[in-house]
């Protein structure tokens, strides 16, 4: 299995994998996920963002980051989970997609892994348009659930 190292660089077996084989992974309240690296700007720690009244739900609020205004989404909320006062190892994962930047909360970031996207076990109970869970890989003795946060801003 290849990890991003403690220094936060990427193992080099990991960078000579084709980009839609790399994975980030993560946990939300103890489940594993992982989403395509390709798609990730960057992930930092936790910062409230700020609040949007009448904000659908699972939004927590919106962050400026560097000038462009993020939607902030809680992973909690979004797999209707309990709330969870932030921990040391919460992070935000940024991603963006043609002109919307978005942002996840989740509970800790573990590692980057690598596996053909063919492999992904994908059965009709996860497949529907309205999840973001695209179907579950097991690899390196795990299981996690794969996800396509681009579904968040996919109107179709």
């Amino acid at each position: 299995m290849s990890k991003m190292k403690k220094d936060g660089s990427i193992d080099a077996e990991v960078l000579s994998q084709p980009q839609e084989w790399q994975w980030i992974t993560f946990k939300i309240s103890g489940t594993r996920y992982c989403h395509p690296i390709a798609d990730i700007e960057e992930i930092f720690h936790f910062t409230e963002p700020t609040p949007v009244p009448g904000a659908p739900h699972g939004i927590l609020g919106i962050l400026n980051i560097r000038g462009s205004i993020a939607t902030i989404y809680s992973g909690r909320l979004l797999f209707d989970l309990p709330k969870s006062d932030p921990g040391k190892d919460w992070r935000i994962i940024t991603l963006s997609f043609d002109d919307n930047l978005i942002g996840i909360s989740v509970d800790s970031v573990e590692e980057i892994i690598h596996f053909d996207p063919e492999l992904v076990e994908r059965t009709t109970d996860v497949t529907d348009q309205k999840t973001l869970v695209k179907g579950t890989i097991y690899t390196n003795d795990r299981l996690y659930s794969v996800l396509d946060f681009y579904r968040l801003i996919n109107d179709d």
